[in-house]
């Protein structure tokens, strides 16, 4: 299809994106008899060219739905903001003696792991925080490892509690409780942010490593966490 007839396909499925009622200027004209989707479009586009509330209304509908995706952006950065300090809070003195239902005691901790539809990491966290937890961001990696190496899961990784913020000059990973998050060799050092993967995620196969992902291209199953005090 050309670029024009691209243009015209995406108004034609803004139109009926926004189920805007439009009065044509020549409503009488029947597009079923025409041979192409591109003449059709094109019939369309000079049908309405006239008639500036459908694109006006159009613009109105974007700008509104655009200025509201910006507020809820900003809401979910603070609240995420406010779930960060309750992790370091819960990492440092846990409330909870036992793991509630369905969080299980395993690995050192108190975590679920998803058996429902995926999720990107975002609403994973959202997730987990409706469930009085958030994405796991355990103290024995080796032991968390382990269990997640016993999980069955077809989709290759879960995503767990970990995240470089891409706001910062010089990203680095941390836990969501603010520990750096380290690489498991001999050296210990930082885990190095590379392109756009600025997310973590643990493989469910071979050696169960963690590692970054991206954020939000993929939905993948996810793990929970509630942090509880030791014995």
């Amino acid at each position: 299809m050309s670029g024009r007839g691209l243009m015209l396909l995406l108004v034609a499925s803004a139109l009926g994106l926004f189920a805007v009622p439009c009065a044509a200027e020549d409503p009488g004209q029947d597009f079923r008899s025409l041979e192409t989707l591109e003449q059709a479009l094109m019939n369309l586009e000079a049908s309405l060219n006239g008639t500036s509330f459908c694109f006006s209304r159009i613009r109105e509908l974007w700008a509104a739905a655009t200025e509201r995706k910006v507020k809820l952006e900003a809401m979910r950065d603070d609240l995420f903001i406010s779930m960060n300090r309750l992790a370091q809070l819960e990492a440092s003195s846990p409330i909870l003696k036992e793991c509630p239902a369905p969080f299980e005691k395993v690995a050192g901790g108190c975590f679920y792991a998803s058996d429902e539809k995926l999720r990107f990491w975002n609403d994973a966290r959202l997730k987990c925080g409706r469930m009085g937890g958030d994405l796991a961001y355990p103290r024995d990696i080796l032991s968390f490892r382990s269990w997640v190496g016993g999980l069955q899961n077809e989709y290759g990784y879960y995503y767990i509690g970990a995240r470089a913020d891409p706001k910062d000059e010089f990203p680095i990973f941390r836990w969501l409780d603010g520990r750096r998050l380290l690489n498991e060799e001999k050296y210990r050092t930082d885990y190095l942010v590379i392109g756009d993967d600025l997310c973590v995620g643990v493989q469910s196969y071979n050696d169960n490593k963690i590692k970054n992902k991206d954020c939000g291209s993929f939905r993948r199953d996810y793990i929970c966490e509630i942090k509880v005090m030791q014995e």
